[in-house]
Order: structure tokens, then C-alpha cells, then sequence
């Protein structure tokens, strides 16, 4: 929520300035171990520039103050998330997390 606070403030004196700021949200969805599935698609981070369109490919991303497991379709680095996707051993979780992503598992 911090972060969206930051960027509205940046937004907003851009705007100020005459410049557009052109931004958009990262989604994804916490690995929720307990039940085995994903939680609620959010925000993860709001990143400055337009959408990649071609961002397809799942990727396991670790918070790096909490050590929470995320699965987004992104391709770009986001702030506070290390992506964990080709570790070798890969990070617990990260494996069922991404299976439960190309399953659609949700938590209801």
C-alpha cells in the first residue's frame, strides 16, 4: 500500500510538471502453503513505463523482507521481490506454487 502512496505522490507531481507518467501494475498471487493454493490476484508492484505485452511465462518470486512466495506473469525485475524461479534447489514452495498457477489453483 506504501508503494502505491509513493507512485501517486510521483504521478501527481509529474503531472504537476507538465509530464505524463506512464506506469502499470504487476499482478500475482501469494502461494498460500496451508491450503495449497493461490490466494487473491493483487498488486505486487506498480512499475513506471507501459506493459510488456509478452509476458506470459509464470515466474516464483520471493519477498525479500518476508520470504512470502508469489507466482506473477512478469518479466521484469520488481522491487522487493528476488525471482526464485530457476533455483537449483528450488526455493520450497515454488514448485507447487507455479503447478497450482498453470492448474488455476485458487483458494476460494
Amino acid at each position: 500500500m506504501r508503494r502505491l502512496v509513493i507512485l501517486a505522490s510521483v504521478a501527481a507531481l509529474a503531472a504537476a510538471c507538465g509530464e505524463d507518467l506512464v506506469v502499470h501494475p504487476v499482478v500475482g498471487r501469494q502461494w498460500i502453503e496451508g491450503d495449497a493454493c493461490l490466494g487473491e490476484e493483487g498488486t505486487l508492484d506498480i512499475v513506471e513505463g507501459p506493459a510488456p505485452a509478452d509476458c506470459l511465462e509464470p515466474r516464483c518470486l520471493e519477498t525479500t523482507d518476508t520470504n512470502e512466495v508469489f507466482v506473477s506473469a512478469t518479466c521484469e525485475p520488481l522491487s522487493g521481490f528476488v525471482d526464485r524461479t530457476d533455483d537449483d534447489p528450488p526455493l520450497p514452495g515454488c514448485a507447487e506454487a507455479l503447478l497450482a498457477w498453470a492448474e488455476e489453483t485458487y483458494c476460494d
